[in-house]
């Protein structure tokens, strides 16, 4: 508990003394399984010319979840006023309030909410006093960017502020944000990050939780120094379509190597190469071509069927790679050849046995070691 007390006095040549006493008292507590409660209450009296004011000022906040509830109470002299409140927030941004209440004039109600959209931001209010006004009000903030690279609509920022334009490869509905509430692209894959800062880095992020169904992303976060009033442009890599695992084999019956990238038509990386040519893809769809990647270049393609069915989907697709042209015919997946022997070996020769041959080519018989030798000085003179 806290306590305040005050006390003034005022003394004029040509008027009569004023006093004022102030005391205020405030504290936090539990009361049962409810924590955090606070209460305060300020009593004031002000006595001047002979007359005296007195005056009782009672607040009461009691937590309910992320919101709260709380009660104001006003009493002096000319004034009863006793009001009932309610506050809260959400965790995308959006706050409201709401207040209703009776003096000796009336009924007293007011209300407030605002919202972060996507697109933009929304503040609504709405006040009524019995007897004397009602009003409503609303305003709407908002903005869109349009540069080279595309445009989306956005929440309002101030003019010629620092904006990050991001694309996601054409896929919409991705979660994006930056330092304040997210965004989603728009059908483009277009979004604007407006709450970017200047001359400091400022990172952006794909939320990987609220991804559509069947989109991947493959990196999620960009970073970017702008300066004040520059419009900066990020990509991610985001793909879209099916899930499912494939079996590639080349038309001698092998298969890629180990590591292998798996590519489509916009070289999107949709997975790699297992053991055995087995690859798990994601954000395939049907019809497509997929290219098969190794030793820097792409060496082969695969055509996937027209369509899709949950049958297919649910097994390993078997999908012929055919070597691209100008390609050799077959893939080194297979095991390492044993190192090449010489043409001509020496063999140690015992008395009484035959030379050993040499290894031999398909042009050629074998020769003995010893008459080789004679080739080769008669060569030689």
């Amino acid at each position: 508990m806290s306590a305040y007390f005050s006390y003034s006095r005022s003394t004029f040549w040509d008027s009569p003394d004023q006093s004022n006493y102030n005391l205020s008292l405030s504290w936090y507590f539990d009361l049962g399984s409810i924590k955090n409660l606070s209460a305060s209450l300020n009593g004031y009296r002000s006595e001047y010319n002979g007359d005296k004011d007195d005056g009782v000022y009672i607040s009461l906040s009691v937590p309910w979840g992320n919101d709260s509830i709380s009660y104001n109470g006003t009493f002096n002299g000319s004034q009863h006023r006793n009001q009932l409140g309610y506050s809260g927030h959400s965790q995308n941004g959006d706050n409201w309030q709401l207040h209703v209440g009776q003096d000796e004039q009336g009924a007293q109600a007011d209300g407030y909410y605002s919202h972060q959209g996507a697109l933009t931001d929304i503040d609504l209010s709405a006040d009524y006093e019995e007897g004397s006004y009602r009003s409503l009000g609303m305003s709407l903030r908002g903005g869109m960017t349009l540069t080279t690279q595309g445009g989306a609509l956005h929440r309002g920022s101030l003019a010629g502020s620092t904006r990050l334009l991001v694309d996601t490869d054409g896929i919409a509905d991705v979660p994006v944000s930056g330092n304040g509430s997210p965004t989603s692209t728009n059908i483009f894959g277009k979004a604007v990050i407006a709450d970017v800062g200047s001359y400091s880095r400022s990172l952006a992020r794909i939320d990987l939780n609220k991804l559509p169904e069947k989109a991947e992303a493959t990196k999620s976060v960009v970073q970017i120094t702008l300066t004040e009033g520059a419009i900066g442009y990020r990509h991610f890599d985001v793909v879209s379509g099916e899930k499912m695992m494939a079996v590639f084999r080349l038309a001698d019956g092998d298969f890629p190597p180990f590591g292998a990238e798996v590519k489509n038509e916009r070289q999107q990386q949709l997975g790699l190469v297992a053991d055995d040519g087995n690859a798990w893809l994601a954000g395939v769809k049907a019809g497509e071509t997929l290219k098969v990647f190794w030793d820097g270049a792409a060496q082969c393609e695969a055509s996937l069927p027209p369509t899709f069915t949950p049958e297919l989907l649910a097994n390993a697709l078997l999908l012929p790679c055919k070597m691209l042209e100008g390609q050799p015919p077959t893939a080194p997946q297979k095991s390492s050849p044993l190192p090449a022997q010489p043409l001509i070996q020496e063999h140690t020769q015992t008395d009484g046995q035959p030379a050993a041959p040499v290894a031999t080519t398909t042009q050629t018989p074998p020769i003995p070691l010893a008459d080789n030798h004679a080739v080769n000085r008669k060569d030689m003179e």
